[in-house]
């Protein structure tokens, strides 16, 4: 049984990271409501069928912030299905309801059959599907990371990959590098520099002073957006509006889809008003504290208008949207409580990854974990994706006791099999 299953889950494993790229595919993977409904269902009875055979509570049976997250998803699901009215509300609970409902993957992922057996296979196939879908993709920079997120994790054990594999990881993940530069993608340039900073870090430790800027760095990348929110709603300092504090032009060049060569300018504020019209919409319908449902987004005067230019016909000044910014759609659908649970779910990964971990892998993922957790006040889209997958790994391999009590040789010897036949 847990073998079949198993290899069912590396299977879709490798179908999620393929309808990951949809968006940016010239291939259309989804045609109707109806065969969404059905992909959907199949991948995630698959994902949630591990649970039961996998499951692994972080040995600790009463409540915990990640079982009243879950929790949480599930009631704000069944809400979903009693608002939901018309196409559009359907599918926006089709779509988020599962990105969500996918965390339910944290409490297995760290099981060490299936996390070797995953990252195996993955390694091996997914580049290889990559290169073959590349003729298909629109924009390459962004389906690339989106492809390929698996990588981040391997750039934090880069020190312990065997080198032929290493060269392949790094050579990805220059290339992604390359192409979003010119794309001008800075979320995978970012994501993707990050997590090659920390893995190299290792490199280089000195003890007790590398142990105490892993601490300091999670300190910071905590509480750090949580304190510029603040200072921004208050208008005593806005972080997305750096125009307005220096002098100067910074810009970029990219290049889209078509070929065309645009200038963009690197401190042009594309974020706040993405928190106004969350905040107000909030407010407006009383969703503040529980939030507004899956089938629901925020009320949005800017997406009408961009549409209206686009010659699509709207018949109302608002319309409904989902943001590119993950904390706004977790505050959009589950209100302050899905906000704070999702922070303690973070607060507490990184804290048993830096505080109660025998080794540096570990702690260094905590790390990456907490800038995740920043990061996702500016970008961090949601979706049934592999992306979404690989945060949740990520989460599951920090709360792991198995992972977290083995020594810094333990775990090089057991991520190396990884990528050694």
């Amino acid at each position: 049984m847990k073998k079949k299953l198993s290899n069912l889950i590396v299977l879709v494993f490798l179908i999620i990271s393929v309808t990951s790229v949809e968006s940016w595919s010239t291939i259309r993977l989804t045609t109707s409501l109806t065969f969404t409904l059905i992909r959907t269902v199949l991948l995630m009875s698959s994902l949630i069928w591990g649970y039961y055979i996998f499951k692994n509570p972080f040995n600790k049976p009463h409540l915990n912030a990640v079982s009243i997250f879950l929790g949480v998803i599930i009631i704000t699901g069944i809400r979903s299905m009693l608002i939901a009215k018309g196409k559009e509300q359907w599918e926006f609970f089709l779509r988020y309801f599962t990105a969500l409902l996918s965390f339910i993957t944290v409490y297995y992922l760290d099981h060490p059959y299936i996390f070797k057996k995953i990252n195996k296979y993955w390694f091996r196939i997914a580049p290889l599907i990559c290169l073959l879908w590349l003729p298909f993709m629109s924009s390459v920079g962004e389906a690339l990371g989106y492809f390929l997120p698996l990588l981040l994790l391997y750039l934090l054990f880069i020190k312990v990959v065997p080198n032929k594999s290493k060269w392949v990881i790094l050579s990805l993940t220059f290339l992604i590098i390359f192409i979003c530069l010119k794309e001008g993608a800075r979320s995978h340039v970012l994501k993707f520099g990050i997590a090659l900073l920390l893995g190299f870090s290792l490199y280089f430790k000195y003890k007790w002073f590398y142990l105490k800027m892993i601490k300091i760095g999670r300190n910071f990348t905590l509480f750090a957006p949580i304190i510029l929110f603040i200072l921004g709603v208050t208008n005593i300092f806005n972080i997305f509006k750096m125009d307005e504090y220096i002098d100067g032009e910074f810009s970029y060049g990219t290049t889209n889809a078509e070929g065309e060569y645009k200038e963009a300018s690197l401190v042009a504020d594309t974020r706040t008003f993405l928190y106004e019209e969350s905040i107000l919409s909030a407010i407006k319908n009383k969703t503040v504290l529980f939030g507004r449902s899956f089938a629901r987004g925020y009320d949005s005067n800017w997406e009408a208008r961009r549409q209206e230019k686009a010659g699509k016909i709207i018949t109302t000044n608002e319309v409904d949207r989902i943001s590119e910014v993950a904390v706004i759609n977790i505050f959009t659908w589950m209100g302050l409580l899905g906000v704070f649970l999702y922070f303690l779910i973070f607060v507490k990964a990184t804290s048993l990854a830096i505080y109660h971990s025998n080794n540096y892998y570990i702690k260094i993922v905590g790390l990456f974990l907490s800038f995740r957790w920043m990061y996702g006040w500016v970008e961090d889209f949601q979706r049934l994706d592999i992306s979404t997958l690989t945060l949740w790994m990520l989460l599951a391999i920090c709360f792991s006791k198995g992972f977290r009590k083995l020594s810094d040789h333990q775990i090089e010897k057991y991520m190396r099999s990884i990528f050694i036949k």
